[in-house]
């Protein structure tokens, strides 16, 4: 093999993520998600535009922040 090759080789291997990397970012996925549908909420609550569609906007966003906190104790 050339060194080329080899360099193909190792960069495929880099590809691969173990459990705990996936589990991390589908963590921080979480979080992320649930910040968005806060500010959201929270533009929503000062507008009064968007009715009653902003406060399930806020359930999920609980939900999905506890769900990352139940899943983060048991890992």
């Amino acid at each position: 093999m050339t060194k080329t090759e080899d360099n193909i080789f190792l960069n495929r291997s880099s590809l691969f993520i173990n459990e705990h990397q996936k589990l991390e970012i589908m963590r921080n996925l979480l979080y992320i998600l649930a910040l968005l549908i806060v500010i959201g909420w929270a533009i929503g609550y000062i507008g009064y535009s968007a009715g009653g569609l902003i406060h399930i906007l806020l359930i999920i966003a609980v939900v999905s922040v506890l769900l990352g906190v139940i899943q983060g104790r048991n890992s």
